[in-house]
């Protein structure tokens, strides 16, 4: 089938298909609102409930090992967060070594308060019970009580000598956030393979802020809803919600205002993380480097390269915080983050990819699952501000003339020197260029109008300078050794569904057979030819990405890292929140022209995968490491180590006078 013949039976489908949604909207005027309370319903009823298991398990096919012999005066200890509040039942995998031991095992559970460990439950089996190379249950009657997030310690011990031995099974280089696995108090390089059952049930909705926020969400868009009644009385309201509602869909649409899309988005940023914010804390990088490394300088950092590239925002926000008192940095750096990573979102106005409205863009961040690597650090901030960069591409496609083309040129220099993200952008959009200057051979009559703007220059030149620094400032720690391989990224390209569902759903070939028809259709769905060209754009950026991630991660080590959600969730951001902006397009192009049912069908996109997820959309609530108590006797003149958050990580403050 020629080019020609294809665009027209797109055309004729596009037309079919509108007839008939043109055709229901009475009918949908009727009894819409009854299928959306329903959905409601149905969701806030599935969100309400706590999970009723949530596994520590390794991934699938991964290599393991026993931990050590277990006999007197050996001891095994997995720490791990727990995920829910009532823990019913542990599932530890256990060997015999093939034989009849005699004595017992003891099982001791604790949980992490105020800075000590306080016993929940002691549970003995005798080793014949045990069952060899299986998972062996240890039930709690009444269950124990948790919170979510809480440190909780597995101890298991066993008496009689080594000929009486038993070992639990881990996996070597092996241990999602939050897990410390122990012999004897010497830390080992792994996780145990442990299963933790919880009970399932109902929670309060003050509980968890988010849910404050999912409800008055859901209120706000049933009575929009309802106010689409027809109704002479409405309509002036009716009007304004649907232009609202239905975004940049229509021609003279305004993009939205830069002050509510940034108060929306630290809004949003500030649910996702809201423990960065009321208890800021040190996260990885933010203490051990950006802040070590500015520390006993006066000038930024902003030339000290690390994992091969430059981060000039966290080392300007490391410098600005070094000048107020230790015990107020992380508050600094969080604050920071969280301000420049609404800034990030709040671009998102621009992007209008296929008429998407604003708040589509913006919800499809907010209700995604995380653990909370990217939101509330100025480590993570990187891949919020890979967001500016797909605007960035939208402005480009578009030919948008900049009102303050200076402004941007810094803004976009600054941010492009801060991570890959800025290469990744300066080559998505030459590859655009590339591709509209081929279809413009094919039809001179369609020609597009692309212009290569000072702030994509300004992007194009820090993209040059990051290149240069991965070549000649490489850090070997940071690029995998193993060779890539087909097989290596079809894995990498299978886990995108854990981390974009917190769990995988379906098998891993099914899941990438769907990812390929899900671009297909989406590029299918695009109303215009610069949305297709956009929608090249994004995935190109993101693709460049991935090729990234294929090759840090290839080997089985790197492997093992993504296969857990709780580690390496970063890489995935921005695929998973594209696809579902690419679902969004397909939603709308099926809802036809009317507003309403393009909002519901956005509404559903967005809110039914919800219960596979729900636990997941906040970041979880670190321990308290006391920062600001210990901090101040570094601010009075101690020089002190403190602990900083995942541990075993210490930073060093020199005493100031």
């Amino acid at each position: 089938m020629g080019a020609g013949n294809l665009l027209c039976f797109r055309a004729q489908t596009f037309q079919f298909l509108d007839a008939g949604m043109d055709g229901m909207s009475l009918r949908w005027t009727r009894y819409w609102w009854i299928a959306v309370a329903a959905l409601v319903g149905a969701v806030l009823a599935a969100l309400s409930v706590d999970p009723s298991h949530g596994r520590a398990k390794p991934p699938a096919r991964a290599d393991h090992r026993p931990i050590a012999a277990l006999y007197a005066g050996v001891e095994a200890r997995q720490v791990f967060r727990s995920a829910a509040r009532r823990i019913t039942w542990l599932s530890l995998e256990l060997a015999t070594y093939r034989r009849e031991n005699r004595g017992e095992v003891m099982l001791q559970v604790a949980a992490r308060e105020h800075g000590a460990w306080r016993e929940l439950a002691r549970v003995t089996r005798a080793k014949g019970a045990i069952i060899n190379d299986a998972y062996n249950e240890f039930h709690f009657e009444p269950a124990l009580e948790v919170t979510p997030g809480q440190q909780v310690a597995v101890t298991l011990t066993a008496d009689g000598d080594e000929a009486n031995a038993i070992t639990w099974y881990m996996t070597p280089g092996w241990s999602p956030d939050g897990h410390q696995l122990s012999v004897n108090g010497e830390s080992q390089r792994g996780g145990a393979h442990l299963d933790v059952g919880y009970a399932a049930s109902a929670r309060s909705w003050r509980d968890e802020p988010w849910r404050v926020l999912m409800g008055a969400a859901l209120a706000a868009l049933l009575a929009g809803l309802i106010a689409a009644w027809p109704s002479a009385r409405v309509a002036p309201l009716r009007a304004r919600l649907a232009r609202w509602l239905d975004g940049d869909g229509q021609a003279d649409a305004q993009t939205p205002p830069l002050f509510l899309c940034f108060v929306s988005a630290a809004l949003v940023i500030a649910f996702k993380a809201p423990d960065a914010l009321g208890n800021p804390q040190f996260w990885f990088e933010d203490g051990v480097i950006f802040f070590a490394q500015q520390q006993g300088h006066a000038a930024p950092r902003l030339f000290t390269s690390y994992a091969s590239y430059l981060h000039t925002v966290p080392r300007l926000v490391a410098w600005v915080a070094h000048a107020f008192p230790y015990a107020y940095v992380p508050t600094v750096y969080n604050y920071g983050a969280w301000l420049l990573g609404a800034g990030a979102l709040a671009s998102l106005r621009h992007l209008r990819l296929a008429g998407l409205p604003f708040w589509v863009l913006l919800a499809s961040v907010a209700l995604m699952p995380t653990n909370g690597e990217v939101f509330g650090t100025i480590t993570g901030l990187q891949w919020l501000l890979s967001f500016y960069f797909m605007a960035c591409l939208a402005r480009f496609g578009r030919a948008e003339p900049s009102r303050a083309p200076w402004l941007r040129a810094w803004v976009g220099l600054a941010l492009g020197l801060t991570g890959p993200f800025g290469a990744f952008a300066a080559l998505s959009a030459l590859g655009m260029w590339l591709v509209a200057r081929l279809q413009d051979r094919r039809d001179a009559a369609r020609a597009l109008d692309l212009r290569w703007n000072l702030e994509l220059s300004a992007i194009a030149l820090a993209g040059v300078v990051q290149v240069l620094c991965l070549l000649y400032a490489r850090s070997p720690s940071n690029v995998s050794a193993a060779p890539v391989d087909l097989k290596s990224v079809l894995r990498i390209l299978g886990l995108i569904q854990l981390h974009a569902y917190g769990a995988e759903l379906v098998p891993r070939a099914l899941f990438r057979l769907l990812l390929v028809g899900l671009v297909a259709l989406s590029l299918w769905c695009a109303p215009e030819r610069r949305d297709r060209l956009l929608l090249l754009g994004l995935l190109g950026f993101v693709l460049l990405e991935g090729v990234t991630v294929v090759r840090k991660f290839s080997g089985e080590a790197g492997l093992t890292e993504l296969g857990e959600f709780g580690r390496g969730d970063r890489y995935y951001v921005p695929i998973k929140v594209l696809m579902v902006w690419q679902s969004c397009v397909i939603a709308q192009r099926l809802a036809g022209s009317s507003p309403w049912r393009r909002a519901l069908a956005f509404t559903c996109v967005l809110l039914l995968p919800l219960p596979l997820f729900g636990h997941l959309l906040q970041k979880p609530a670190f321990p308290d490491m006391s920062w600001k108590d210990q901090a101040r006797l570094a601010d009075q003149g101690q020089t002190i180590d403190i602990d900083t958050y995942p541990p075993p990580l210490r930073v060093h403050l020199t005493g100031r006078r």
